[in-house]
């Protein structure tokens, strides 16, 4: 619009973006993540203020139970489990003799252009990442709570639902990784009392996709056959996050 663009280039850009064989350039990659932070922000972000006026409830009642938003706790879920998952994310590319070629290399072809691409990609992750646990580890999670305690119970509706919006996505490995992820979020909320840690780590998860391993198609790829393998990576890092998980909260817990 800006550069005076007329109504069929704009249509034009806009297939372009949702045409998953279209090669991803740098431009394409940064409209696409606004795009995903943008709608995820208005869609799910507008659902739960909504949720709150209806139920007369405050909107941070659905973020946090502590006095404040904790950001030491969404910065070290986001450190750690870039630590835990960056290994093994390469491990599993390494074992499915995957030829990857990082975007933030390839698209990114200058110094400058790597920082705005990880910078655009941090910001729009945060916000994406955000309302997606204050829909799911938030609003919904209480809603499940009313009508049961079990963990499991919960954790398993969570994990299904999660999966369940980012349709049309029918991938069978990805609705199942997704929802082992979620699994794990609702341990994390459940155990701080808060999405501010699950929101850093689900947020480190979709930043090393971005930057090392894929771009973000705004239509998802064609489904694959079901596979154990790929789905063990998600497993093992959950398993060390939550050993991480438990220590600092306890280190915390310690220190007040």
């Amino acid at each position: 619009v800006a550069a005076g663009a007329t109504a069929d280039q704009m249509t034009a850009a806009i297939s372009t973006l949702l045409d998953p064989n279209a090669p991803p350039t740098f431009n394409s990659i940064m409209a696409i993540l606004a795009v995903v932070a943008l709608a995820n922000t208005a869609l799910f972000g507008g659902f739960v203020a909504i949720a709150a006026l209806v139920n007369r409830r405050k909107l941070k009642s659905y973020i946090t139970a502590a006095p404040r938003f904790r950001w030491n706790m969404l910065w070290a879920g986001l450190l750690l489990f870039v630590l835990l998952l960056g290994p093994v994310i390469w491990l599993e590319v390494v074992l499915n003799d995957h030829e990857v070629a990082m975007p933030i290399l390839t698209l990114a072809q200058t110094t400058p252009q790597r920082i705005t691409y990880f910078l655009v990609a941090l910001v729009a992750l945060l916000f994406a990442a955000g309302v997606e646990e204050l829909l799911c580890r938030g609003w919904l999670l209480k809603q499940t709570a009313a009508w049961s305690r079990n963990f499991w119970v919960l954790a398993i509706v969570n994990g299904v639902i999660f999966s369940a919006l980012h349709f049309p996505d029918t991938d069978p490995n990805a609705f199942i990784g997704r929802a082992l992820m979620a699994v794990g979020f609702c341990y994390m909320a459940l155990r701080t009392g808060g999405i501010e840690f699950a929101t850093g780590a689900h947020t480190a998860n979709n930043l090393l996709l971005i930057l090392f391993v894929q771009t973000p198609p705004m239509s998802p790829a064609p489904p694959e056959p079901l596979s154990a393998q790929s789905n063990i990576s998600t497993l093992v890092a959950f398993a060390a996050m939550e050993l991480a998980e438990q220590q600092l909260h306890h280190a915390l817990r310690l220190r007040h």
